[in-house]
């Protein structure tokens, strides 16, 4: 059986191309006998093509599929974020916000200024507006005023009540200038009970 340290490391193995067992074991630090067990082990997954024991083929977006498994499996949300690139950061939110029933877009791009937004989720005519910054330190003021700015450029063009948030690996869910700050590992509860909270974080119509 594959211990969860090892699995949770092989994580950094899983890049785009042809990857060959040595090239796993170097990635990851995983000692070379392990590393057979685990890359067949991800192929029964579905994760990667043509697995030969010589060689596997992994894809743009294949660690995040990974993560995914992993978290289905019981692993820590935070420790298999953190082993993810900031594109698949976003991934794994908008998929967080597909499973409670958002429907979701990824990097709209406003404008007259110039503003993107990384991950819109839309439930009961009500927008999610997230910024996801790959970090584990505390968020500035002006990034949460720029959210909030998107936020206000997004409502006055869709005319849709708009919620600006920012998801992090930071483990502390605290809010600045009125914009959530809510780390990866609670969103999905703060998803949950989002609308029950709706009267008490900013929002923009």
């Amino acid at each position: 059986m594959i211990a969860n340290p090892d699995l949770l490391s092989s994580l950094n193995g899983i890049v785009s191309g042809e990857v060959s067992p040595e090239m796993f074991a170097d990635l990851t630090q995983i000692p070379m006998h392990t590393v057979i067990e685990i890359m067949e082990w991800w192929s029964l997954q579905g994760i990667g093509d043509n697995w030969n024991s010589k060689s596997c083929t992994y894809y743009t977006g294949s660690r995040l599929d990974a993560g995914i498994v992993l978290i289905e499996r019981g692993l820590p949300i935070h420790d298999i974020a953190r082993r993810l690139d900031w594109r698949d950061f976003e991934g794994l939110t908008g998929r967080i916000l597909e499973s409670e029933g958002f429907d979701v877009q990824y990097n709209l791009i406003m404008k007259r200024p110039r503003l993107e937004i990384d991950v819109i989720g839309i439930r009961m005519n009500v927008a999610l507006l997230i910024d996801c910054k790959h970090w584990q330190r505390d968020v500035p003021h002006s990034v949460a005023v720029r959210q909030t700015r998107r936020a206000e450029r997004w409502s006055t063009l869709y005319k849709m009540n708009a919620v600006p948030v920012i998801v992090t690996i930071h483990q502390e869910h605290y809010v600045v200038s009125g914009v959530p700050i809510v780390p990866i590992a609670k969103f999905r509860s703060f998803t949950e009970e989002f609308f029950g909270d709706l009267e008490h974080v900013r929002s923009t119509e």
